[in-house]
């Protein structure tokens, strides 16, 4: 039986995935008017982003523990992440950790709009530098 490592694994076969559909969804939606699209579809939109933060903070947890290091919460993970260079811009990781949670606690009404409006635009970077790390992390171990 092969022996795997759980971080690349989880990398490959969720992590990864999942960012194409959330950026082949960014792409659609750049033709889009944001403003025209139904209510319900912004909120799953926003949770679609929401899963696609919470897999990436799994997978640094996951891989901080393979490394050594033991987080027990994602603001951790984060702190953790930037102190070891594994993420590039701590503060916006920080404010997508506050923001996802206050969408949880709020719902879309409250939070949601400004999630559509920066995520596209601002903090989709974050994931894709996050694939091109593990990406580069995955080829070094093969």
């Amino acid at each position: 039986m092969e022996n795997t490592i759980k971080w690349k694994q989880m990398y490959n076969e969720d992590f990864k995935k999942y960012l194409d559909f959330v950026v082949s969804l960014k792409t659609k939606l750049e033709k889009l008017d944001l403003s025209k699209l139904p209510e319900d579809k912004k909120e799953a939109l926003c949770k679609r982003y929401e899963k696609l933060f919470s897999l990436s903070c799994d997978l640094l947890g996951e891989y901080l523990s393979y490394n050594g290091i033991f987080a027990v919460d994602k603001s951790q993970i984060i702190k953790f992440a930037f102190n070891t260079e594994l993420i590039d811009d701590g503060q916006k990781w920080i404010y997508l950790f506050f923001l996802f949670n206050r969408f949880k606690k709020e719902g879309y009404e409250k939070s949601g709009k400004f999630i559509l409006l920066h995520l596209n635009a601002d903090y989709i970077t974050l994931f894709e530098n996050l694939n091109n790390y593990f990406e580069k992390e995955c080829k070094q171990i093969n």
